[in-house]
């Protein structure tokens, strides 16, 4: 999910409603959210969520998102943070929901979006 903060009158709510959703999402080990909940008729609801947090002792200064291709999950990218032992990058890997992919005939697998054909 993208949020997107805005000049003026709630911006800062929705920075703390993103702080929530991130303690949410920590606690619960999956996104808690659906695809619903952005609007397009459709709704899947997000895999599990990976995390790591930075290396040895290091501050918290950074966080990454790294995100899968399709049919991929977080966890075939969770061992990215580790070699790249980046200090102060907390690592967070999202699974996209799992929903029909149209170019594969339908077949439901992990994605962020349906792909209808290939070039």
């Amino acid at each position: 999910c993208t949020h997107t903060a805005t000049r003026g009158k709630g911006a800062s709510d929705l920075s703390k409603s993103a702080r929530r959703q991130s303690r949410r999402i920590a606690h619960q080990g999956r996104a808690g959210l659906r695809t619903g909940d952005m609007g397009g008729g459709y709704t899947y609801d997000f895999g599990r969520l990976f995390e790591s947090d930075p290396v040895g002792r290091s501050k918290h200064e950074a966080t990454v998102f790294m995100l899968h291709g399709l049919g991929d999950t977080g966890d075939g990218w969770s061992f990215a943070g580790n070699q790249l032992r980046i200090p102060g990058v907390r690592w967070v890997y999202p699974t996209a929901p799992t929903r029909p992919i149209s170019c594969n005939g339908g077949m439901p697998m992990p994605g962020g979006f349906d792909i209808k054909n290939l070039p």
